[in-house]
């Protein structure tokens, strides 16, 4: 998840000021271990996962596997519209639960801040005047929950499945990967940096607090300019040093 987190909105402003940022790659996700049958991380019998031979499902032709897999995803980010992130945390590979569903309510956080701000800058300056602001696009790179997400192709094997998405018409394709357990599919992030849901709680605080700027003084585009420069720009670059979160776990 977040592959490139911070990334797309840095581009958003970089007529703004210079950028002077790095992505941290993060390591390589090593692959699912078995553990008990009581456990989220139920593994398949003996010799099922290696012996069956990868199913690709193509999305269209009415397969069970994508089917199957679709009304999980749906159900999933159905929850997280309406903020019941607990339904969640039985999907969610509980060795990286609590970063990964703290990350997802800073950046749902993130995105009502931006709006909020974006909309105060609309009633200053007319409508459609936001694009340069608008940081909308982190809502893009938050894997199976992006915004504009639809699956390209589902691979099963036993009880795994990689599911290869697209957000919007970007390229490269992105890929998710599930198990199922006793209580159903169960989505494995990868392990992602702690300071994240900090950084992007920050970011929410500076943008609600931008809007209210911008309602009270009514500035015109260069002193805008100037406050996210100055304010907004340095929570993004923070955001992208912070790394590559939650989406390369290959079980």
């Amino acid at each position: 998840m977040f592959r490139r987190f911070g990334k797309n909105a840095v581009w958003v402003l970089i007529a703004l000021v210079p950028l002077a940022g790095c992505d941290r790659q993060w390591s390589h996700a090593p692959k699912l271990e078995a553990t008990s049958a009581d456990s989220d991380h139920a593994p398949a019998e003996a010799g099922e996962v290696t012996s069956r031979a990868a199913s690709v499902v193509l999305p269209g032709e009415g397969d069970a596997t994508l089917l199957e897999l679709s009304a999980a995803i749906t159900q999933w980010r159905q929850w997280r519209d309406r903020k019941q992130y607990r339904l969640l945390r039985p999907h969610i590979d509980p060795a990286n639960r609590a970063v990964f569903l703290d990350t997802l309510v800073a950046a749902d956080l993130v995105l009502a801040a931006n709006q909020e701000a974006c909309g105060a800058i609309e009633d200053v300056l007319g409508a459609h005047r936001t694009e340069l602001w608008d940081l909308s696009s982190l809502g893009g790179d938050l894997g199976l929950f992006s915004s504009d997400f639809h699956i390209i192709q589902v691979e099963r094997k036993g009880a795994q499945a990689t599911v290869t998405f697209q957000v919007g018409e970007r390229l490269p394709l992105e890929a998710a990967y599930l198990r199922l357990g006793p209580q159903g599919w169960i989505y494995f992030p990868g392990p992602g940096p702690y300071e994240l849901p900090s950084l992007l709680r920050e970011l929410a605080v500076t943008l609600s607090e931008t809007a209210e700027r911008v309602r009270q003084d009514r500035p015109d585009v260069a002193d805008i300019n100037q406050e996210y420069r100055l304010r907004v720009f340095p929570r993004l670059l923070a955001l992208q040093r912070a790394g590559r979160p939650l989406n390369d776990r290959d079980p």
